[in-house]
């Protein structure tokens, strides 16, 4: 049996699942774009003295974390795109594609085999 939302939630969730995707699309270029301008610090084939271990070790370790922080924000947005698609899932009749416009932007939401999936189409038209 459907859920039950009111038309706020409905407006809201969407708007949500939106906000999410725009969040995940930034997070993933941002991770991208650092891993492609910073590569991770490679080890010399041997270390002369421990200063230099050191040295690679701190180049090492700053790389990781600013790896793990950019992916803990796009799993965040990913969990928050998965949990409004969650609620979406009941509501949005299969193959029926919503059109969106949201801040100037227009997308389709469309439910597929149970699952829903968001694409931008580029700026609105609408009034």
């Amino acid at each position: 049996m459907a859920k039950r939302m009111s038309d706020r939630v409905v407006e809201s969730t969407v708007n949500q699942l939106v906000e999410a995707e725009q969040r995940q699309s930034a997070a993933r270029a941002e991770l991208e774009r650092f891993k492609a301008t910073y590569p991770r610090p490679e080890p010399p084939g041997a270390f002369p003295n421990l200063r230099v271990f050191l040295d690679y070790h701190r180049a090492r370790s700053g790389y990781e974390d600013e790896v793990e922080k950019r992916e803990k924000a796009l799993a965040t947005a990913e969990a928050s795109y998965s949990q409004a698609a969650e609620q979406l899932q009941d509501v949005l009749p299969e193959n029926v594609p919503l059109n969106h416009d949201y801040r100037n932007i227009a997308y389709v939401i469309v439910k597929r085999q149970g699952e829903v999936n968001i694409e931008e189409l580029g700026p609105s038209t609408g009034p």
